[in-house]
């Protein structure tokens, strides 16, 4: 039995007490207002708190410039505070959830622009389990102490408020009163809420007129709007629109405007495709490597044609990557910031497998990975890919570091191939790597490069070398591949490339550019393909005239409509379309244009407008549409 001198005693007697203080009706409307006012308020700083690491000058200043921004995201996060606490009735809970809604959503965003220099984006609510299987990983992404600090307040702050009620007219009366009240509350705040979306968020003019700052890349949207301005503006991408103006008519109009089509696409030889993961050149790290750790790539190229892939993404994003290379459409078009693989492809969806199919090949693909991330399992089906290998279908790979080797890759492609050519006239076939994956650390392997350099950085030296020995090891499997695909009888095209590039991070999170000093120069739109180019390989083993030939700088999506084109091989009619722009423009991917010279524009010229709109106009009525050209483009 307790005494009234026990702790325990005491405890509940002071709780007993605090709770007390709320009995006053002025006294509980007080601290309820009170609450609706200042958890949002705490709530939408949060993951700008995150990014700033804190509540230095420099967050207190960005606050200060960015004030009428944090007061959209504000507003926003009030509605929600409120339609929590009408739904769960305690405002404590609705704290509490908003609060670690809030914190989750800060400490993912600080990690994967960290890792990807990319923001959180409201599509990634799809990518949720594939995130956190990648980060099932040697990826350091522990909550640093400002986290740590804000979640344990978030839980005092909730516990405080525990007894704090509801207004009294939400709770006096007859239960029908009651529940007509919360109803009509719900149907309120909603309301204000879809109109806040319709009507500020989602108009352009309205947020011009706030002082949203339109930027050309993502990471550089969300630092000039702050996180949660930002984060609800991005929502109207998380699904296709229709493009303005499309119709039958509109769509016979963009068909009639196409060139004559090039008959000659009646070449069948084998295709593989090599997407190797966060392949690319080391230049922006100031070394020297021995031996060249690109030697068999730059010897391929005097046999084939090579150049720069410029990809959208940097860190991650290799499924947009595949998607671009295996359709010829822009992930960036009608498709906002969504992940194709995962909420995109349905059965029978238009690419080249697919297309393939319909000329005798024998379709397959290979991951070196699971099959869980990124619907890989379902999307390569959906694109026409009869047989689909993952890592479990390895028997005992060599590993480099934590992943299966690009030297086994090679052996399970090769095995693959065998089978298909045993069973099919032509053989199609998409790999992706792993070798070159993050981490980059925490892990005994061979460093057979020797690396020369003026860099004194701990950090630089502990990871360069040890990705300077994976890119050779990727080299090396490049050139054991053609070495076997020399002596074969049959005719086969190979193209090689990387997806996107990496950062460079330790397990401390520094990212080595940051060691070396390049981003104290660095600007997006000067630099961009400093960090946005990998190389590209399109070698076969048949007599040809392209010996070391480039197509210049190409976004992922005009890789294989020119390599296809330039050898005859069959295609569909929406990759010579494609072709057709190539006089004013290399390609065009996502948020920028990929000129002739090979430079990249985020400014489009008129032409390029025009064209932007008419491929949005085919691309939508392809993927999403009525399909009134399908038939005649595949």
């Amino acid at each position: 039995m307790k005494t009234k001198t026990s702790l325990g005693y005491k405890i509940k007697e002071n709780i007993i007490k605090y709770k007390g203080l709320f009995e006053s009706k002025k006294r509980n409307s007080f601290a309820f207002v009170l609450c609706c006012g200042l958890f949002p308020l705490w709530f939408v700083l949060i993951p700008d708190i995150f990014e700033k690491n804190g509540l230095g000058l420099d967050f207190w200043k960005y606050i200060y410039d960015k004030f009428v921004m944090v007061l959209i995201g504000y507003g926003i996060l009030l509605l929600l505070f409120l339609l929590f606490t009408v739904l769960f009735r305690k405002i404590a809970i609705s704290a509490l959830v908003l609060g670690n809604i809030s914190a989750i959503a800060g400490w993912t965003h600080y990690y994967k622009t960290l890792y990807r220099s990319e923001p959180l984006l409201p599509s990634d609510t799809f990518m949720m389990f594939d995130a956190m299987k990648v980060a099932d990983t040697k990826l350091n992404i522990t909550p640093t102490p400002i986290m740590i600090v804000t979640v344990v307040l978030i839980l005092i702050a909730g516990a405080c408020v525990w007894f704090v009620r509801l207004p009294n007219f939400m709770l006096e009366g007859k239960r029908l009163k009651k529940l007509l009240i919360n109803c009509l509350s719900v149907l309120l705040i909603v309301a204000v809420l879809t109109a806040s979306f319709a009507f500020v968020l989602f108009n352009d003019a309205v947020l011009g007129k706030l002082g949203y700052v339109e930027s050309n890349g993502l990471a550089e949207f969300y630092a000039s709007n702050t996180f949660f301005a930002s984060y609800f503006a991005m929502t109207k991408y998380v699904f296709p629109q229709t493009p303005q103006g499309y119709d039958e008519a509109a769509m016979a109009a963009v068909s009639s405007q196409l060139g004559n089509i090039d008959p000659k696409r009646d070449k069948t030889p084998d295709i593989l495709i090599v997407v190797d993961e966060s392949w690319f050149e080391l230049a922006n790290y100031n070394a020297e490597f021995s031996p060249d750790i690109m030697a068999n790539y730059k010897r391929l190229s005097e046999e084939g044609i090579s150049g720069y892939m410029v990809s959208s993404k940097y860190g991650g994003g290799t499924a947009d990557v595949e998607y671009e290379l295996l359709t010829g459409f822009a992930s960036g078009a009608s498709l906002g910031s969504t992940t194709a693989f995962n909420i995109l492809t349905y059965p029978e969806f238009p690419g080249i497998p697919g297309y393939l199919k319909t000329k005798d090949y024998g379709t397959y693909s290979l991951h070196a990975y699971t099959d869980e991330l990124y619907n890989r399992k379902n999307a390569y089906p959906h694109l026409g890919i009869d047989e689909s290998y993952f890592s479990d279908s390895f028997d005992d790979p060599e590993l480099f570091g934590e992943w299966i080797s690009d030297a086994a890759c090679i052996d399970k492609l090769i095995e693959i191939y065998e089978k298909g050519i045993s069973e099919h006239e032509h053989v199609f076939i998409h790999t992706l790597t792993m070798q070159n994956h993050i981490p980059y650390y925490g892990f005994d392997i061979e460093r057979d490069v020797k690396v020369k350099s003026s860099e004194t950085s701990q950090v630089y030296w502990d990871i360069v070398p040890y990705v300077a020995a994976s890119m050779h090891k990727t080299d090396q499997a490049i050139g054991r591949l053609t070495n076997y695909l020399r002596g074969l009888d049959r005719d086969v095209i190979l193209i090689v490339v990387g997806d996107h590039q990496t950062s460079l991070i330790s397990e401390d999170g520094i990212d080595v550019l940051d060691e070396t000093g390049f981003y104290e120069s660095y600007e997006e739109q000067r630099d961009f393909l400093k960090l946005h180019t990998t190389p590209y390989l399109i070698w076969t083993n048949f007599d040809h005239d392209y010996d070391g030939t480039t197509f210049g700088n190409v976004p992922p999506n005009m890789l294989l409509p020119r390599a296809l084109y330039i050898y005859d091989i069959a295609r569909p009619v929406y990759f010579d379309y494609l072709l057709q722009n190539t006089k004013t423009m290399n390609g065009m991917s996502s948020n920028f244009v990929v000129n002739i010279d090979g430079s990249v524009s985020f400014e489009k010229s008129a032409a390029q407008r025009k064209e932007e709109a008419a491929r949005e106009l085919l691309q939508y009525d392809i993927i999403y549409g009525k399909k009134y050209t399908k038939d005649f483009l595949y």
